[in-house]
């Protein structure tokens, strides 16, 4: 019976570590496929929610751009201030040209507080006035800039031109925060000027 139990115990010796590490080998395997079609389920996922991220944020930009391009639209069918920054004024100060002046800054205030969004509004007319509303000063009268976004928008025919995002802004100076300026060449209607 000794001897038995000697010879059985050599073949259950050899077999366990030949079991044992043919099962973890399996088990590395099988786990390494697990993993890497795991790996290859979340990429897919990842991927998928990203483009759907992408694609919902660039419908929210043009939206966006679609309602500043509503807002250059709004101030040039307003009769009203296509009538006041074409008519001509004899003299500089006169109470006319005042009125004028602050009836065209009260339409562009009523067009700026209608959106949270716009830092301000300036209309170039062809007089050589500057008429805007600014988040910091109200209305307010300038004379034309010399820069090269000026020319950027002389050139449009009509057509929203995007000038980027620019450091301050462009107009006015009392702000430090990025801005995002766009412009259009507004064209009266009846004569295309």
């Amino acid at each position: 019976m000794r001897r038995l139990t000697k010879r059985i115990n050599p073949i259950y010796g050899r077999l366990f570590p030949v079991f044992l590490f043919s099962l973890l080998g399996l088990l590395l395997i099988v786990s390494l496929v697990y993993y890497q079609r795991a790996t290859e389920q979340v990429r897919d996922q990842v991927g998928t929610l990203a483009e759907k991220n992408m694609s919902q944020t660039v419908a929210l930009f043009e939206q966006l751009l679609d309602g500043y391009d509503s807002v250059t639209k709004t101030l040039g069918s307003n009769g009203e201030l296509m009538r006041l920054l074409r008519q001509p004024y004899p003299e500089s100060a006169s109470s006319a040209q005042i009125q004028a002046e602050r009836r065209i800054t009260d339409i562009l205030g009523a067009l700026f507080y209608s959106r949270n969004d716009i830092v301000g509004i300036h209309v170039l007319s062809d007089q050589g006035k500057v008429y805007s509303f600014v988040r910091s000063t109200g209305a307010s009268t300038q004379t034309y800039p010399s820069k090269p976004w000026l020319s950027e928008l002389r050139r449009s025919k009509g057509d929203i031109r995007w000038l980027g995002v620019y450091p301050e802004s462009l107009m006015s100076g009392w702000t430090n925060r990025p801005v995002f300026a766009f412009g259009r060449q507004i064209f009266e209607l009846e004569n295309l000027k």
